[in-house]
């Protein structure tokens, strides 16, 4: 049993064949000279969008602290609610002292509900790392 595809000739498939490489073509241009996000200065309002690599600001209301990872040189995480992000995780390294970050008080005193400013490096969706740079530290803004 033999299939045989057929195709399509003559001019008017070539015309089509044409137009869609010509698009295809342009359309990976576009893609191609698109420009990449850049990050907003750490400074300031809450940064417009949390691009994986690139420091980043946000506020929002506590909603959980965790400070027990750092009983096994885990990172303590505290979870924002944002206006803007929705639920951020930011993390804070056991080993504060090796951080370059601002001083960031007590987080076990931190509760539910306090409004707070955080400028870190987001290392995942919607996860920042308060730690790597003096720029970064956690702020209460109540």
């Amino acid at each position: 049993m033999s299939h045989r595809t057929r195709f399509a000739s003559g001019p008017r498939a070539l015309q089509s064949s044409a137009l869609a490489l010509v698009l295809t073509a342009a359309l990976a241009g576009c893609m191609s000279t698109a420009s990449a996000p850049t990050a907003t200065p750490t400074t300031g309002a809450p940064s417009a969008s949390l691009v994986e690599g690139s420091n980043a600001t946000v506020e929002g209301r506590v909603i959980a602290v965790d400070t027990a990872p750092w009983a096994y040189d885990g990172n303590a995480t505290v979870k924002l609610d944002s206006a803007a992000h929705g639920t951020v995780e930011l993390q804070f390294p056991a080993r504060w002292n090796l951080c370059r970050a601002q001083a960031i008080g007590d987080l076990q005193t931190l509760a539910v509900g306090t409004r707070v400013r955080a400028t870190g490096k987001v290392n995942a969706p919607r996860t920042m790392t308060v730690c790597e740079d003096p720029s970064h530290g956690l702020q209460r803004l109540d």
